[in-house]
């Protein structure tokens, strides 16, 4: 059955990547209604995927097709987004846990679309955004010829969608 299951490319916007999953309809009895999935469940019904990827949103009029999404740039191995991911203000806890290596919510503060240790002196405040922007700029280098384009996530009119939390 795990043969029947299709992937599709990945596809990015600034936060992103992203990838949709087809189950083939005999699995749509496996896909809980009204909740996501954890890895642990879509890996039990046979959808193989690198980590870090999470099952974020349900379409309703399609719900065999499982909608994915992990940080730009995530570790494969690990699951874990980059140092210098510029993490969205809309995350979850359960998505700041899952995607950001050693993340407690009693240690770090969001700031500036990245987070970041909420105690730091003045002098290593200084010091962490030369080395992140020492870090952007070579990450940007690197970079620029595996993604030149991120691509717009589409807005599909008359289509039903919701992202449980």
């Amino acid at each position: 059955m795990a043969k029947d299951i299709e992937y599709s490319e990945k596809y990015c916007d600034d936060h992103f990547e992203y990838r949709h999953v087809i189950l083939p309809k005999s699995l749509k009895s496996e896909v809980p209604r009204n909740r996501l999935m954890s890895e642990q469940e879509w890996r039990a019904i046979g959808v193989t995927q690198s980590r870090g990827w999470m099952h974020y949103m349900i379409h309703h009029p399609e719900p065999h097709i499982l909608l994915f999404r992990r940080p730009i740039r995530t570790d494969p191995r690990s699951g874990k987004a980059p140092a210098n991911w510029a993490v969205p203000d809309d995350l979850t806890e359960q998505e700041k846990v899952y995607w950001i290596k050693d993340y407690n919510p009693n240690t770090f503060k969001q700031k500036a679309g990245k987070t970041q240790p909420a105690n730091n002196s003045s002098s290593n405040n200084k010091n962490a955004i030369s080395n992140s922007q020492n870090k952007e700029n070579s990450n940007s280098q690197n970079n620029s010829n595996t993604i030149d384009v991120a691509v717009e996530m589409c807005v599909l009119s008359n289509t039903e969608y919701s992202r449980s939390e």
